[in-house]
């Protein structure tokens, strides 16, 4: 279908506005793709989950597994002949430190991250030394990248209580405190917090939940729910309040099981993706619109339809600078089904756009469980959690 176009016709659906007739094209031939590092394993690092940020001077930095069996924090340094040379920064050796989350920078390039586990320490690295500082955390840390504020407090989904919380760090002359902002209950209002948390201008919070919802009974394990987009807002006596955006629903085609967190464009809309369900049952990309109403409308833009153009997304999207968005694929591209990376475009008449940048096939990587950064340019970087020369996962490269 290299080159192909056709329609993607869905089923009717009460709780899904389809807004749009989506094509889907492939566009292999137009990208240039270029491994940047293999890592090694053992006391390297190993199946990164995240993919990597950049410095001032446009250094890489990421977690990964390996080093002991906890985790890493590593460097790729970018020489003038555009070779780049890995070091790692800090390796962790005790209970509870495994890192799934990646990295967030503040306004000095200071960067936070966190291990899950029991007291999952916040850590912060200072990249012109190099050195990581480690603060406890009491109520466990986060497997997905932290969201920093203009202040500087810090915001993740965590495992406060038996279905999930969100909770807040806040700087202080003792070093960080934790607090948790909301404790999510299991049932219809959604429960399991994933994913890199969004925030619009009046500071309101944004994310997914993998389970809860009112659709029972066979999404999730035990007939939970498909999952949900909520909104977490904060009242002036400083309690925060949740408001269900959208209820995902297993037999209205719109998707099931959020795994990924959450994008916001200019215009305050919501963008995301789902790992199972829509119209293949291979997952969607969807987008949350609020109306004059107040009320929010979910369009699903893409449905995996075949398994060249990729399937089971779990990493959040990111948006260029044109407004096109990119994400990845943990699954299908080629028969091995080792994950692509794809580009969704807005086009005329509000029609958007799928493009495959780069299908996996082992020895440049596999399943990458990350989503991709951005650099000035518009080029692409990310990782595999597999692959690669030594079969533990690589960093890459792509320029559309």
């Amino acid at each position: 279908m290299d080159g192909g176009k056709f329609p993607i016709v869905r089923p009717k659906a009460a709780a899904v506005v389809i807004a749009a007739l989506l094509l889907s094209v492939s566009t292999l031939g137009q990208t240039k793709f270029k491994v940047l590092y293999s890592f090694k394993g053992g006391t390297d690092a190993a199946a990164p989950t995240a993919a990597p940020i950049f410095d001032a001077s446009g250094n890489l930095y990421g977690t990964a597994g390996g080093g002991t069996s906890y985790g890493t924090v590593y460097k790729l340094t970018r020489h003038p002949d555009d070779s780049w040379t890995e070091t790692i920064l800090h390796r962790w050796n005790g209970f509870g430190e495994t890192i799934w989350g990646g990295l967030v920078s503040d306004s000095h390039g200071n960067m936070y991250g966190t291990a899950v586990g029991l007291y999952g320490p916040l850590f912060e690295l200072i990249p012109d030394t190099g050195h990581v500082k480690q603060y406890a955390l009491p109520d466990g840390g986060s497997d997905a990248a932290l969201l920093i504020d203009a202040t500087g407090r810090l915001f993740g989904p965590g495992a406060a209580g038996c279905c999930g919380g969100i909770f807040g760090l806040t700087r202080t002359a003792e070093g960080w405190k934790q607090e948790i902002v909301y404790t999510f209950q299991a049932g219809a209002e959604g429960f399991r917090p994933v994913g890199t948390l969004a925030r619009d201008a009046k500071t309101n919070l944004y994310g997914a939940t993998q389970s809860g919802g009112i659709y029972p009974p066979m999404c999730g394990s035990g007939g939970d729910g498909c999952g949900t987009i909520y909104q977490l807002t904060r009242g002036a006596d400083g309690k925060w309040k949740e408001h269900i955006l959208h209820r995902f629903a297993q037999f209205e085609n719109d998707g099931e099981l959020p795994m990924a967190g959450l994008v916001m464009d200019s215009q305050g809309s919501l963008y995301g993706t789902t790992f199972q369900g829509g119209a293949y049952q291979t997952g969607t990309l969807f987008k949350l619109t609020r109306g004059s109403n107040g009320q929010w409308r979910e369009t699903v833009l893409f449905d995996f339809p075949k398994n060249e153009d990729g399937g089971g997304p779990i990493a959040p999207m990111v948006f260029d600078r044109a407004g096109n968005l990119y994400g990845t694929t943990v699954g299908g591209g080629t028969q091995a089904s080792y994950g692509v990376v794809f580009k969704l475009s807005p086009g005329s008449g509000r029609k958007w756009v799928y493009s495959v940048l780069h299908r996996f096939s082992g020895p440049d990587g596999g399943h990458p469980y990350a989503g991709v950064t951005l650099d000035g340019k518009g080029n692409l970087y990310g990782t595999t959690f597999w692959g690669g020369k030594y079969l533990y996962g690589v960093v890459y490269e792509i320029t559309p």
